[in-house]
């Protein structure tokens, strides 16, 4: 694919001509930010500053009807502002379920309410609030009494 390029004349006398390129921007299909992610979540050191922009969380449950007493659920909405969510893996076991889920803000800030309730009552329910701003990614857990 090729770009058009064009030449844009500055007043600078150090800066004769500069050539900028116009590059078209396709919107990415799921399956392509999915490995773009993989890749940067592996490989945090090598993508430092990508891996501040993205956020893992695990959504993950227990289903009725298989004779388990207590029930839980952890779950997220995106409380402020916009971001691409991006299905990582998924799984069932018996009545249990995962899905790992990226997160990557297209907006600055973005603001997500994660929430974990267990019918268990020695299990205390959380909620954690995630605010993406311009340093990445800050998290805050609190409790929920029951």
């Amino acid at each position: 694919m090729s770009s058009p390029e064009t030449q844009v004349e500055t007043s600078n006398p150090e800066i004769q001509t500069q050539l900028v390129q116009e590059i078209e921007i396709k919107t990415l299909d799921e399956q392509t930010l999915k490995e773009i992610a993989i890749e940067i979540i592996k490989n945090p050191d090598k993508y430092n500053k990508e891996a501040r922009f993205i956020l893992t969380i695990r959504r993950e449950g227990r289903r009725r009807g298989c004779g388990y007493r207590y029930l839980y659920r952890n779950d997220y909405r995106i409380v402020e502002g916009d971001a691409i969510e991006v299905t990582l893996d998924y799984g069932e076991y018996d009545c249990n379920w995962f899905e790992d889920k990226a997160i990557i803000p297209t907006t600055v800030p973005v603001i997500i309410m994660e929430r974990y309730h267990d019918d268990d009552p020695q299990v205390s329910d959380y909620i954690i609030i995630h605010v993406f701003g311009v340093d990445g990614w800050r998290s805050m857990k609190v409790f929920v009494p029951k």
